[in-house]
Formats: C-alpha cells, sequence, structure tokens
C-alpha cells in the first residue's frame, strides 16, 4: 500500500497559486491531500470553482449546481475497529453512464478530526492502473461487456463494464463491487449473450477483480486523515472504501462532488 500525494499549503492565497500542480497531481495521482491549512465552506467552494475552471469540471463558478453533503457516518451502527472496513467498497454512481449524472469527482474537507491516529482511514484503489495490469485477453473480455445487475431490490442497471475517462481518455473498470454475483448478467456490446462459457468466464473474471480491489493491501492508497486535510479525488476512477475505530462526533467533513457535463443543465440539454 502507498500514501497519496501530499501537498503543503499555508492558505487560501496559496492553494490557489499552486492549483495548475494540483490539477497535475490529480491527473497523475488520482488522490491529492492539501495540508497545513483549514478552510472554511465558503473557501472550499471558492477552491472548488477554480479547480473547477483550470481542469475543466462542473461546478465552476459560472455553471454547475453546488453539491453540498456533511458525513460523520453515524448512520452505520456498530463498534468496527480502525483494522475493518465501516463504509463498505464502491465507486460512485457506477449504475449510470449519463455524463450529466456521473460523479467523476470530489473534494473533501476534514473540518473536524479528534479520532485516534490511524482510524477512519480512506482507502483508494484506482481502476484505470488495476485494469491495465490484467492480462490483454482479460482487458478484451471486459472491454467488449455490458454488465445488467441489481442491489438491495433496486435495479436492473444496464451499463458498459469499462467506461472511458473524461479527461485523460483511459478505460476505467467501472463495475459494483457489493452486487452478487447472482444479480449480474453480461452481454457483448451490442447486447446479443455471450456463449455459456464466454457468460461463466466474464462473471468470474468480475467476480476475480472485486476480490482483488478491496483485499489487495498492495494495490491499495491508504489516507491517514489530519484536522484540516482538504483532499481532491478522481471518483470516477477510485474506488473507495472507510475504515472504523472512530467515534462519528471525533471524524466529520464537507464533500462537494463533481461533474464532467454542467449537472444544473441536465440531460436534456445533450
Amino acid at each position: 500500500m502507498t500514501s497519496p500525494e501530499i501537498v503543503e499549503v499555508s492558505s487560501l492565497a496559496d492553494i490557489m497559486s499552486r492549483m495548475g500542480d494540483i490539477v497535475d497531481k490529480f491527473l497523475e495521482k488520482t488522490v491529492v491531500v492539501a495540508r497545513g491549512a483549514s478552510f472554511t465552506l465558503e473557501e472550499q467552494i471558492q477552491v472548488l470553482n477554480f479547480f473547477g475552471e483550470t481542469i475543466g469540471t462542473y461546478p465552476n463558478g459560472s455553471a454547475g449546481r453546488l453539491d453540498i453533503y456533511t458525513e460523520n457516518h453515524s448512520r452505520l451502527s456498530g463498534e468496527v475497529s480502525k483494522d475493518e472496513v465501516l463504509v463498505s467498497w464502491h465507486l460512485e454512481h457506477v449504475e449510470t453512464d449519463n455524463p450529466y449524472e456521473v460523479i467523476v469527482g470530489g473534494l473533501w474537507n476534514m473540518y473536524k478530526f479528534s479520532a485516534s491516529p490511524g482510524s477512519g482511514n480512506t482507502y483508494f484503489v484506482d481502476t484505470a492502473k488495476f485494469l491495465a495490469s490484467l492480462p490483454k485477453e482479460h482487458q478484451d473480455l471486459l472491454r467488449d461487456s455490458v454488465l445488467t445487475w441489481s442491489l438491495g431490490g433496486n435495479g436492473p442497471y444496464v451499463v458498459p463494464t469499462v467506461g472511458v475517462h473524461w479527461k485523460t481518455g483511459e478505460e476505467v473498470l467501472r463495475i459494483p463491487l457489493n452486487a452478487p454475483k447472482h444479480n449480474m448478467q453480461v452481454a457483448n456490446l451490442e447486447g446479443d449473450p455471450f456463449t455459456e462459457d464466454s457468460k461463466n468466464a466474464l462473471l468470474d473474471l468480475i467476480e476475480h477483480c472485486i476480490g482483488e480491489i478491496t483485499t489487495n493491501e498492495e494495490i491499495r492508497v491508504v489516507h491517514q486523515w489530519q484536522e484540516g486535510d482538504l483532499v481532491f479525488v478522481d471518483l470516477y476512477k477510485n474506488a473507495h472504501a472507510v475504515a472504523g475505530g472512530f467515534d462519528p462526533e471525533d471524524r466529520e467533513f464537507t464533500g462537494i462532488w463533481m461533474y464532467s457535463r454542467d449537472n444544473q443543465a441536465g440531460s436534456n440539454d445533450t
């Protein structure tokens, strides 16, 4: 496992002056932590807008709706240690490939963190890098498939198994990480069913991918939070999970979603 890219900043003006470098690191590393200063929600929005203006995401100060939320995971019950997963592995909005709805990034502001060091870590796996590490025949099989799945009474959802990153053009594995295998069906991109052998091979491969992403610590990026951390994360690429070991009142952040299209305009403008 590795740690995310850390950028030391001293103020709002400092982080704004270094935005070009942060965007470059974001595109290369997928998770960038600005550390050393504390930011209000208003300052977080200013940072988000300037980041969007620089890289091309929405909102960006000129267009796009602000989707803001506050999270401390208080809805999750039971005692979970810092070495166990509290928030299960997932990819954001993997149930759709509508560019007006797919969340491609997040800006997370950990304004409250008094939990013990090493607790409440966030885990990340870059699914573009993971996909590229697979044998070519496995990449080809995934690339040519469409996955139909359901979970918890919701669905069915029908989406390509491999997406294309909105900025870099990289192929990205986009699969549900917590849907059971028996709730999945596969077809090729033309909508034709696979042979029984090909279908079983693909479902086994997807199951293998889920297992590797969620359990292989060698491919994992681990962020150990500090109060004041402002995290830029590529949520189109990164599967992520949260470890336990904290009380909700000791770990609270404000998040703002990022989109590759004007999420306020909506899909009717396509």
